[in-house]
């Protein structure tokens, strides 16, 4: 366990695997590669040197398919070979809708920089998000970090949840770069809504409980339209939290999540912004569906989202077809020819020179080119496991399944190594 205020790395590798003696039971994987300090600031620079010495470590140069890392690495690894860590871009996506509610000046400030490019504030956005000094709100914020200092008033406070008969529930701390955190303290507040109010109407007349200085718990008493504003914003950011969730998993792939995933939020939060009930919101909302607007538009920098995506029996290209421009879509399908034509002759990884360069004309006829149309033609499917069908497909699609066995091990967050 690392001592506080000291930053580490961790670098886990995630693979899929075949049981012993059982070569059609495949498994994900994962190890962890390196648990190491980092010397000075969690900068990009910082981060990559340490991945590339792990690289050398363990001779990955020509294994690894792709590195799922969070933007301020994204300088270090070659853009093809860069998955962006969603749970991160959601976290500064709900970052924007906050700022956005209760401006703090270090966020005004971001907002007045100008002549910055889209990258430029990707990395902003990650060197802000570790040094700010960011509160909720001047009532909310405040409250919680009093508390959280003195014993007394913890114990004082599950007193008033008890007689209330609400749950004994530890109010959170909050701790701006943890994901999701900020939906988590307003659930909490919310479900404890009656201790909540009893604890501020009758701490500040109890000795058993130190009195503040020069205030008292009082002040930060929320309103009834208050807590309304809160509860509107939990609604909010419940589908945030949602998402999420789908990146959270660590044995079983996640990177196909992505387009689907980034595409209802986007079309959820739009919803809600015309909704007349969240009016006082609809700035913040739509700050927050403009950043995320953004990563969505980034996961064409790489092909693995789309060739994760069409690796799923459940979707395959049937979602994409159905929800990009034609020009969009007939890229990246290409994109997945080339990387089948690739395996196909090299039987390794995509970063191996074939052998021989695959005909323009097997891409749609030929010896191999029609199992991959074969597949992609077949009906979509309703499983859950989709590594282990196509361990269990190996031998109806030996080809298509070399890709499969590299690309959905990719994970779409870096959970794992946190």
């Amino acid at each position: 366990m690392s001592e506080p205020g000291v930053p580490f790395l961790s670098v886990t590798a995630h693979y899929i695997d075949s049981l012993d003696g059982k070569p059609q039971e495949w498994e994900l994987k994962s190890e962890q590669l390196a648990f190491t300090i980092i010397n000075s600031n969690h900068s990009g620079s910082n981060i990559g040197q340490i991945l590339i010495e792990t690289i050398n470590n363990y001779n990955f140069h020509t294994k690894a398919v792709a590195f799922t890392i969070d933007p301020s690495g994204k300088d270090w690894i070659a853009g093809k070979h860069h998955v962006h860590c969603m749970e991160h871009a959601l976290h500064l996506a709900v970052k924007h809708f906050i700022e956005d509610v209760y401006p703090t000046p270090a966020s005004i400030l971001i907002r007045n920089k100008t002549n910055e490019d889209d990258n430029n504030e990707v990395t902003n956005e990650v060197d802000n998000d570790e040094v700010t000094n960011f509160n909720v709100t001047n009532t909310m914020g405040k409250a919680l970090a009093l508390v959280w200092k003195s014993p007394q008033a913890c114990t004082f406070f599950h007193k008033c949840c008890a007689a209330v008969n609400e749950p004994n529930l530890k109010l959170l701390k909050w701790i701006h770069t943890r994901w999701a955190l900020f939906f988590a303290i307003l659930e909490c507040t919310l479900k404890l809504c009656k201790g909540v109010n009893r604890f501020i109407q009758l701490i500040d007349d109890s000795d058993k409980v130190p009195n503040l200085q020069s205030k008292t718990y009082g002040a930060f008493k929320l309103l009834a339209k208050e807590c309304k504003k809160l509860e509107l914003m939990h609604n909010m950011l419940q589908e945030s939290a949602n998402a999420q969730q789908s990146f959270s998993a660590t044995h079983e792939p996640t990177v196909w999540h992505t387009i689907p995933v980034l595409k209802f939020l986007q079309q959820t939060w739009q919803n809600i912004a015309r909704s007349l009930k969240f009016n006082d919101f609809s700035t913040a909302i739509n700050s927050s569906i403009n950043n995320l607007h953004k990563w969505y538009h980034k996961i064409n920098e790489t092909d693995v989202y789309f060739i994760c995506l069409a690796l799923d029996p459940n979707y395959k290209v049937a979602y994409a077809k159905s929800k990009w421009e034609p020009c969009d879509f007939d890229k990246d399908m290409r994109r997945l020819q080339n990387v089948f034509n690739t395996y196909y002759h090299c039987g390794s990884l995509p970063n191996a020179e074939p052998v021989v360069a695959a005909p323009s004309s097997l891409t749609h006829q030929g010896l191999y080119g029609h199992k991959l149309k074969d597949y992609l033609a077949s009906p979509l499917k309703d499983i859950e496991n989709i590594v282990a069908w196509w361990g269990h497909h190996f031998i109806q699609y030996p080809n298509i399944s070399r890709i499969p066995k590299d690309y959905l091990a990719i994970q779409g967050s870096t959970v794992a190594s946190e």
